[in-house]
């Protein structure tokens, strides 16, 4: 089943870690276009400058920050700690 719902992409996340908070810093977001059944993955990465690129098959173009947007096509996260 996939969920629909809107979700809120930040920049950062605090992760308690043993009573400890470590934040981490967004780095890409995977979308996914379709059903379950089929679709269409792209993904947005931070290049290591603040800039970044949206991948779409084999067209990587510049683009803006998808922090503090929502998105219900968001499909997976990936954070690096700061």
């Amino acid at each position: 089943m996939r969920v629909n719902n809107h979700i809120l992409i930040r920049d950062t996340e605090d992760f308690d870690f043993n009573g400890s908070l470590v934040r981490y810093r967004l780095h890409a977001v995977v979308d996914h276009f379709g059903s379950v059944e089929s679709g269409h993955y792209t993904c947005t990465v931070r290049d290591g400058c603040k800039a970044w690129r949206r991948a779409d098959d084999s067209v990587v173009l510049m683009t803006g920050s998808p922090c503090e947007k929502t998105s219900k096509d968001a499909y997976m996260f990936t954070y690096l700690r700061c």
